[in-house]
C-alpha cells in the first residue's frame, strides 16, 4: 500500500514526463510542434493528430472509413527511444487494445519493431485514462514513429494519445558500395587488451559482406562478417603450442539480416568472457584458448579490406550497405572517418549519408489480404514479374481471370515452389511448377509470360534457368490482376481462386510490363487493396533463438513456429516435457523389473537423459551408473610433482549428469579401493598427500573409502587398525609389500569419483593400484523436501529466469480455505501493469493459475465437484506456460489448457524475488504444507529455509507435533497449521480439548441404559468414571453376550469395603476372572473414580485414577478375542433368559450416582444419548436403550479450571495491551516528507491568497464612479478628515459643464493611498 501511495504521488509530481531507470528518459512527443504530428485520417477537429499527446484533453481518432488507420510522429531529427507509452481519448470510450509500432528514417520506408519473441503487436489500454507504457528491450533508433492500431474498444472507436521515451541521437553514418572500405590504425600501433567493446549499426539486401576485421602477427583476431543473412563472429586470442589447445572460436546470431532494416551489434569482451548482442538477443559464450589478451597489430578494417593487405584472411565479399557509429574501445571510427582523421584511410569512395534503394514493398499478414490492380484488356501476351519473401509452404501469388470467357491464370506458392495453372474451358488445364524451396526467407524474383501456344516462367532470373512449356493456348488479357488472395465474396470481385491467401512481402510489381505505382495504390488512387501495410516488410526468423529447447529443430511460417523433437527425449510443444522417469525408484513404483533403463534426473531441465542399470527389489531401487574403470588401473612412474591423473568417464553420461542423480539421491555410495607397495598414500595427517580423489565440482578429497569427510585418514585410522598404529592408513606403512585401504564413500554431496591421482610411484619398485566400483544410489530426497507454514510467513528465492517456458510442480496439504502457494512478479514497482506468474488455492474447491506474460491478464482454474482441497490429503500441482499455451493440473484430473495466440510475447524472466507461500508482501498466506516443488526439474530446498521464529518449520508437522494442551481422553488433533482443533467425535467427551465428560445421575431401581455393539473384538478397551455420594453396592458398566457363561465382562462396585471388583470371561475353558480394584474410594465423599480396562490379546491391563496399572496374562487356550458381543448395560442388566449368578448378586438393586465417560471400544453411549438431535435417528434408537430415570447432571461437581485456554480459540481474551508497531522504513519517511511537503504548499497557497484579496482593505482599487451623495456640492472643498500642519489646501474641482450636472463626479486616489 505504501509504494502504490509513493507511485502515485510521484506519477503526480513528474505529471506527462516520463521518469524511469534509464537516463535517456525525455517525453518526446509532449514539445513537439502540432505540424509534426501526422495520421491517416482524423474524426473531427477535435480529434485531429495535434491532440495526440499523453494527459491531452482530447485525443486522435480516425475518419469512420479509415481501413489502413496510422499516428505518425516527426521527432524532426534522430532520436534514440527506449519506451513507448499509450492513453485513450480524454473522457470516452476509445481507447486501444492493440498496436503495432513502425518506425525509421524516412516516411517511405518502416520497420516493424519485434518485442522478445518475434511478436509484433503491442497490449494497449484497457480504459480511457490510464497510461499504459512499454519499455523496449533494446533501444531502437529513428526520426519516425508511426502506430498501426490493430484493435479497439468495442464499445467505441480508436482513441490514441501517446508518448514516447529517449534522447536525441547522434548518427554518423557510413555508406559502402560493395567496392570500397575503410581502415582505422590505432594509436600506438597495437592494441594489447584483456576488454574490448565493439558496437555498431548497420542495414543491408546482401546476404553476404565483411563487417569488420583485424588480426595480430602472434595469431590473434577478431572479425565480424555476413553469411547467408546470418551474423558470424570469428575470434581468437592465440594458440598454446605447448597443450596444443586450438583457439579459434566462431558463434553465429540473427537470421535474414538482410531485409534493409537497422540491426543494432555489440560486441563485449572481457578475457575469455564475451556477450554477443544482435537486436536485444544476447549470447553468452566462452573463447577456446588458454589466453585473455586480444592482441591487435597496426589496423582495423571496415567494410573489407584496404589494399588487401591481410594475408592470412580467406577472400571475403565487401560489404554492400550502410553502417552507424562504429565503436571500439570508446572510440567512434564513423566520426572519425566523417571528420577526415589522420587515422583514417580508405579505398574507393565511402559516403557519409545511407543510400539505400527503397523498393516500397508491401507486407501481406492478414486472413485476407490482396492487392487488386488494374490491366490492359485484350492483349495476346500475359507478362507479369514480381518479387516475394515468405516462410510459408503455400499461398496464393497471383491469379487474373482472362477476358472473353478464356478462362484464368493462376500462380501459386506450393510446398516451396511456383505452381503455374492455366485453365480454359473445353481444354485440357496446363499445370507445371518452377524454383525450390522458395520459402527460404529470402528475395525471390518470378517472371511469367504467357502468349498463344507458349508460357516461360524464370525464377531469380538465373541464366539457362526459365521454364518453357508448349501447350495450345488462346490468351486474352483481363482487367484485373490479384496479388497476395482473393478479395470476398468471389463472384462479386471475379476472382475464383479456392488457394489459402499468400503472408510475405512484395515488391517492384509489373503487370505487361508496367511498374505498379504502390503509392497510388496507398491512397486509393489506383486499384483495391485489404489488410496490407506499405513501406515494410516484416519479416523475421522466429527460429533464432531456437524457440525449441534440448536440440529439437525448428519450422516456421509467417506467423508462427513448429517443434519436432524426435531424438530428443522431450516431448510437448517446444520439446520441454520428459519422456523418462527421473529415477529407478520412479520406475519400480511404476511395477518394473530389474534391467537398462532411460532417467532423466533433472525432469526438463538442461542436462540431457542417459541410461543407467536399474535394480530393483522389493523395497527399493538401486540406480548403477557404470564407468570405464570398473578394473583394476596399475600406475607407476608418477610424482607429487607429475602426478597420474585417473579421469573417470561415466557411461553415457557426463559428470553434470551423474551428480544430478546424486543429488536428488536419498543415498549413494561408491566402492574406492587403493592397494600399494612400497607406495604411500597420505603424507602426514596435517600435510598435503600424495594421492587423493577428486569429486563433484572438481573439489579435492583427502579422506578415503570407510573414512568420513573432513578428516584425512582412511577406514583403519578411524578404528585404529591399521598396520602402523601412529598412521591413519595401511599405505602409509611404506613397506615393500601390499597393503590395502578400501572402503565405501557415501557422503552424497561430493560423488560421484571424477579422478583419482596418484603421487607416489616413481621410487624402484614402486606401485599403486586402484580400483572403483560403479555408483549406486537409491531412493529420492526431493520428493519429501517439506515445509510447513503456520503463520502469515513468506520464502524468497531467485527469481525465475525460464526464458520461453516454465514447469511448475509440488504438492501441498492444508485445511485452510485459500492461500497463495508462490508468486513472481516483475517490472518496475510503480509500472502500471507488471508481468507476474502466481499459483494459489482460490476457494476449497479451486486451484488457479493466473499470469500475464504481456497479453493481458490469463488464468486457467482446475475445479473439483466431488472432493475440497482443503482435506488435509496431499494434492499434485502441475503447471507449464510456454509460447505455445498454459495448462494446469491438479492431481489424476484432466489438463486445463488455454491456447495462447499467435505471436505470443513470453519472457519469463523477472527481477523480483520469488515468493513461496504468499504473493508478494505476504499478501493471502498460505497455511499448510509444501513440498517437492520444482521448477523447470530444479527443486527448490523448502526445508532450508524453514524459521520458527518466522512462522515455519521443516517436515509437515503443524501443531500437533507440540499443542499447548493435547487432545485429552484419545481425542484426535486437527491440523489448522496456524493452529489446531480436537476431534472428540469417537471420544465420550467433549470441549475445545475433549476435557469435558457427559456426566449422567442414574437412581435406582429401575435407571439402566443398552447398548448394542458390534461382534468379534480383539482390542476391547473400557474407560468409565464414576461418582458415588452415598453407599450401597453398585452395578457398573457390564458387557454381556447373547450366553453369559461363553464369554464376557463386567465392572461392579463391591459390597465390601467400598471396593471395585472387575470379571472378565473369555469361554468355558478359562475361569472367570476377578480382580478387586481400588481400595477405599468410598471414604472420599462426592468424589468418583476414573477405571482404565484395556486387553490386546491375551493380555489385560487395568488401572483406577494414578494407582499402579495391573497386568494379567491369560494361557494360550484362551481365546484372543471376545466373541460376538451383543450389549454394553449401564446401571443393570435387563437380559432375558438365565442370568450369572455372580452378577444377579449385584443387579439388585443396581447402581446409584453419577456416571460419566463411558466409552467400550468407539462406543460413547451416554454421549450418544444426551448429544443425538431429537427425536432419535432410526439407527441409534435400534442400538440405544434407556429406562428408568437418567438424567444429565454435574453432580455437584465444580467446573474444572486446570486448563488453560489459549488466546486464538478463546472469544473472551483480551490482550493486556495495545500492541504498537513502528513503522520506521523508508516507505513511511519518504510518504511523510511528501505529504508534509503538500501540506506546506497548500498552508502557503491559502496564506498568498489571502494577501492578495486583502492587501488594501476598506479602500476602492478601481476608477469606478461612486455615488453622488458621497460628494460634496458643486464649488464647496471638502475637507480630509486629517489635514497635515504644513499640508497645501487641495484646489477646488473644476465647474461641472451644465449638461454633466446630474452626473456623479470621479475622484482619483491619492498616491499616499
Amino acid at each position: 500500500m505504501g509504494i502504490s501511495l509513493l507511485c502515485i504521488l510521484l506519477a503526480a509530481v513528474t505529471g506527462a514526463r516520463g521518469w524511469g531507470w534509464y537516463g535517456c528518459d525525455e517525453e518526446l512527443v509532449a514539445s513537439l510542434y502540432y505540424r509534426s504530428l501526422g495520421a491517416s485520417s482524423y474524426y473531427g477537429f477535435f480529434t485531429g493528430p495535434r491532440f495526440a499527446r499523453l494527459h491531452g484533453t482530447s485525443g486522435w481518432s480516425p475518419a469512420i472509413g479509415d481501413r489502413n488507420p496510422w499516428l505518425q510522429i516527426d521527432l524532426m531529427k534522430k532520436h534514440k527511444i527506449r519506451a513507448v507509452a499509450t492513453q485513450g481519448s480524454f473522457n470516452s470510450w476509445d481507447w486501444v487494445t492493440r498496436y503495432m509500432l513502425l518506425y525509421g528514417d524516412r516516411i517511405d520506408s518502416w520497420t516493424p519493431f519485434y518485442q522478445r519473441g518475434h511478436n509484433s503487436t503491442f497490449f494497449g489500454n484497457v480504459n480511457e485514462s490510464a497510461v499504459v507504457r512499454h519499455d523496449l528491450h533494446y533501444h531502437i533508433t529513428a526520426r519516425y514513429i508511426r502506430i498501426v492500431p490493430l484493435a479497439w474498444n468495442p464499445r467505441g472507436k480508436i482513441g490514441l494519445r501517446l508518448g514516447l521515451y529517449g534522447c536525441p541521437y547522434k548518427s554518423d553514418v557510413l555508406y559502402f558500395d560493395g567496392d570500397d572500405a575503410i581502415s582505422y590504425r590505432f594509436p600506438k600501433g597495437v592494441s594489447r587488451t584483456l576488454w574490448d567493446v565493439i558496437a555498431f549499426s548497420f542495414k543491408t539486401e546482401e546476404k553476404e559482406g565483411l563487417l569488420l576485421h583485424s588480426e595480430g602477427i602472434q595469431g590473434d583476431y577478431v572479425t565480424l562478417e555476413l553469411k547467408n543473412a546470418q551474423l558470424w563472429m570469428h575470434m581468437s586470442l592465440g594458440n598454446n603450442p605447448i597443450h596444443g589447445s586450438p583457439g579459434h572460436t566462431t558463434v553465429f546470431a540473427g537470421g535474414v539480416l538482410n531485409d534493409l532494416h537497422w540491426h543494432y551489434l555489440r560486441l563485449d569482451r572481457f578475457g575469455r568472457d564475451v556477450n554477443l548482442t544482435l537486436d536485444g538477443e544476447v549470447q553468452r559464450f566462452l573463447l577456446n584458448g588458454d589466453f585473455e589478451k586480444l592482441n591487435l597489430d597496426t589496423e582495423m578494417f571496415i567494410g573489407g579490406l584496404v589494399r588487401a593487405r591481410q594475408k592470412n584472411l580467406a577472400y571475403r565479399e565487401n560489404f554492400r550497405g550502410c553502417m552507424e557509429n562504429v565503436i571500439f574501445n570508446r572510440v567512434n571510427i564513423a566520426d572519425l572517418a566523417v571528420r577526415g582523421h589522420s587515422r583514417i584511410s580508405s579505398e574507393g569512395k565511402v559516403a557519409f549519408r545511407c543510400l539505400d534503394p527503397v523498393p516500397h514493398p508491401i507486407n501481406f499478414g492478414g486472413p485476407h489480404n490482396f492487392v487488386q490492380v488494374p490491366g490492359f484488356p485484350r492483349r495476346g501476351r500475359l507478362a507479369v514479374s514480381f518479387r516475394f519473401r515468405t516462410w510459408d509452404l503455400t499461398g496464393l501469388l497471383l491469379f487474373s481471370s482472362l477476358s472473353d470467357g478464356l478462362g484464368h491464370v493462376e500462380l501459386m506458392l506450393s510446398d516451396g515452389q511456383v505452381n503455374v495453372s492455366i485453365a480454359q474451358p473445353g481444354r485440357k488445364k496446363l499445370q507445371f511448377a518452377a524454383g525450390y524451396r522458395l520459402n527460404d526467407g529470402f528475395w525471390h524474383e518470378v517472371n511469367f509470360a504467357a502468349q498463344e501456344n507458349t508460357a516461360v516462367i524464370s525464377i531469380d532470373d538465373v541464366a539457362g534457368a526459365e521454364f518453357r512449356v508448349s501447350h495450345p493456348l488462346q490468351i486474352r488479357t483481363g482487367i484485373s490482376y490479384f496479388f497476395g488472395g482473393c478479395p470476398k465474396p468471389a463472384g462479386l470481385w471475379g476472382c475464383h481462386s479456392n488457394q489459402t491467401a499468400f503472408h510475405g512481402c512484395m515488391e517492384l510489381l509489373k503487370v505487361d510490363g508496367q511498374l505498379v505505382n504502390l503509392t497510388l495504390v496507398e491512397f486509393h488512387r489506383l486499384g483495391k487493396f485489404a489488410e496490407i501495410l506499405f513501406d515494410t516488410c516484416g519479416i523475421t526468423d522466429r527460429c533464432f533463438p531456437n524457440p525449441c529447447e534440448h536440440g529439437g529443430r525448428c519450422y516456421q511460417s509467417w506467423d508462427d513456429f513448429i517443434c519436432y523433437c524426435d531424438l530428443t527425449g522431450y516431448k510437448g510443444e517446444i520439446c520441454h516435457q520428459p519422456l523418462y522417469k527421473e529415477s529407478c525408484e520412479a520406475y519400480r513404483l511404476s511395477g518394473k523389473t530389474s534391467g537398462n533403463f532411460t532417467i532423466d534426473p533433472d525432469g526438463s531441465g538442461p542436462l540431457k537423459p542417459f541410461v543407467v542399470y536399474c535394480d530393483i527389489r522389493e523395497n527399493r531401487a538401486w540406480t548403477v551408473v557404470r564407468h570405464d574403470r570398473q578394473w583394476t588401473t596399475r600406475v607407476t612412474g608418477s610424482s607429487q610433482e607429475r602426478p597420474f591423473l585417473g579421469a573417470i568417464q561415466y557411461w553415457n553420461a557426463s559428470w553434470e549428469e551423474v551428480s544430478a542423480l546424486a543429488n536428488a539421491s536419498q543415498h549413494c555410495e561408491q566402492w574406492l579401493e587403493f592397494s600399494c607397495y612400497n607406495s604411500r598414500l597420505l603424507n602426514t595427517a596435517g600435510g598435503y598427500p600424495f594421492s587423493f580423489w577428486i569429486g563433484r565440482n572438481e573439489e579435492q578429497h583427502f579422506y578415503w573409502g570407510g573414512s568420513q569427510p573432513g578428516i584425512q585418514r582412511c577406514a583403519c585410522g578411524l578404528d585404529k587398525s591399521c598396520v602402523d598404529p601412529t598412521l591413519y592408513c595401511n599405505c602409509d606403512a611404506d613397506e615393500p609389500q601390499w597393503r590395502t585401504d578400501k572402503g565405501l564413500l557415501t557422503f552424497v554431496d561430493h560423488l560421484p569419483v571424477t579422478q583419482v591421482v596418484v603421487g607416489d610411484t616413481n621410487r624402484s619398485n614402486s606401485e599403486a593400484q586402484f580400483f572403483l566400483k560403479p555408483l549406486r544410489c537409491y531412493g529420492d530426497r526431493n520428493s519429501w523436501n517439506t515445509i510447513s507454514f503456520h503463520t502469515g510467513a513468506s520464502l524468497l528465492f531467485p527469481p525465475i529466469r525460464a526464458n520461453y517456458s516454465l514447469d511448475v510442480s509440488f504438492y501441498f496439504k492444508t485445511t485452510a480455505d485459500s492461500g497463495v502457494f508462490l508468486e513472481n512478479q516483475g517490472g518496475r514497482p510503480c509500472q502500471w501493469r507488471r508481468p507476474y506468474l502466481r499459483l494459489e488455492l482460490n476457494t476449497t474447491r479451486d486451484v488457479v493459475f493466473a499470469f500475464d506474460v504481456g497479453n493481458g491478464d490469463e488464468n486457467l482454474t482446475v475445479h473439483a465437484e466431488d472432493i475440497e482441497f482443503n482435506d488435509d490429503e496431499w494434492h499434485l500441482v502441475r503447471a507449464e506456460i510456454n509460447v505455445k499455451l498454459a495448462r494446469l493440473r491438479v492431481d489424476h484430473r484432466p489438463w486445463e489448457i488455454r491456447p495462447m495466440p499467435l505471436q505470443t510475447y513470453i519472457w519469463l524472466e523477472y527481477d523480483r524475488p520469488l515468493t513461496v507461500g504468499s504473493a508478494e508482501h505476504k499478501r493471502r498466506p498460505f497455511l499448510g504444507c509444501l513440498r517437492a516443488m520444482r521448477l523447470n526439474g530444479i527443486t527448490l530446498n523448502l526445508e532450508g529455509r524453514a524459521n520458527a521464529s518466522l512462522g515455519t518449520s521443516p517436515n509437515c508437522t503443524g501443531r500437533c507435533l507440540h499443542p499447548k494442551l493435547p487432545c485429552f481422553h484419545g481425542g484426535r488433533c486437527v491440523e489448522r497449521y496456524s493452529y489446531y482443533t480436537c476431534d472428540c467425535d469417537l471420544t465420550a467427551f467433549e470441549g475445545p480439548y475433549c476435557n469435558h465428560g457427559v456426566l449422567a445421575h442414574a437412581e435406582p431401581p429401575s435407571a439402566w441404559l443398552r447398548a448394542r455393539l458390534r461382534p468379534r473384538l480383539r482390542h476391547p478397551w473400557l474407560r468409565a468414571r464414576v461418582s458415588r455420594p452415598w453407599l450401597p453396592a453398585p452395578r457398573l458398566p457390564a458387557a454381556r453376550a447373547a450366553r453369559a457363561r461363553l464369554s464376557g465382562a463386567r465392572l461392579q462396585r463391591h459390597r465390601r469395603g467400598g471396593l471395585f471388583q472387575f470379571q472378565h470371561h473369555l469361554g468355558p475353558r478359562h475361569p472367570p476372572l476377578r480382580e478387586l480394584l481400588c481400595p477405599r474410594l468410598h471414604g472420599r465423599a462426592h468424589q468418583g473414580g476414573c477405571i482404565n480396562v484395556t486387553r490386546v490379546y491375551r493380555s489385560l491391563f487395568i488401572q483406577v485414577d494414578y494407582f499402579p496399572m495391573m497386568e494379567q496374562k491369560f494361557s494360550l487356550l484362551v481365546d484372543s478375542q471376545l466373541d460376538s458381543p451383543k450389549a454394553l448395560y449401564l446401571g443393570r442388566v435387563m437380559e432375558t433368559g438365565v442370568i450369572d449368578p455372580e452378577i444377579q448378586r449385584y443387579n439388585t438393586p443396581g447402581f446409584s450416582g453419577c456416571l460419566s465417560g463411558v466409552r467400550f471400544n468407539n462406543v460413547a453411549p451416554l454421549k450418544t444419548h444426551f448429544r443425538a438431535p431429537r427425536p432419535f435417528p432410526r439407527e441409534i434408537s435400534e442400538a440405544l436403550r434407556v429406562q428408568g430415570d437418567l438424567a444429565e447432571s454435574n453432580c455437584g461437581a465444580m467446573p474444572h479450571s486446570g486448563f488453560e485456554v489459549p488466546p486464538e480459540l478463546d472469544p473472551w481474551y483480551l490482550p493486556p495491551d495495545f500492541i504498537y508497531y513502528h513503522d520506521d522504513g523508508w516507505v513511511a519517511i519518504i510518504i511523510g516528507f511528501v505529504v508534509t511537503l503538500l501540506l506546506l504548499g497548500l498552508v502557503g497557497l491559502l496564506v498568498l491568497f489571502y494577501l492578495q484579496n486583502h492587501r488594501y482593505k476598506g479602500s476602492y482599487h478601481t476608477h469606478e464612479p461612486k455615488a453622488t451623495h458621497d460628494y460634496p456640492a458643486a464649488g464647496k472643498t471638502p475637507l480630509p478628515p486629517s489635514t497635515p500642519a504644513r499640508a497645501p489646501a487641495p484646489q477646488p474641482p473644476a465647474p461641472v459643464p451644465a449638461r454633466d450636472q446630474n452626473l456623479p463626479q470621479i475622484l482619483e486616489e491619492s498616491r499616499s493611498e
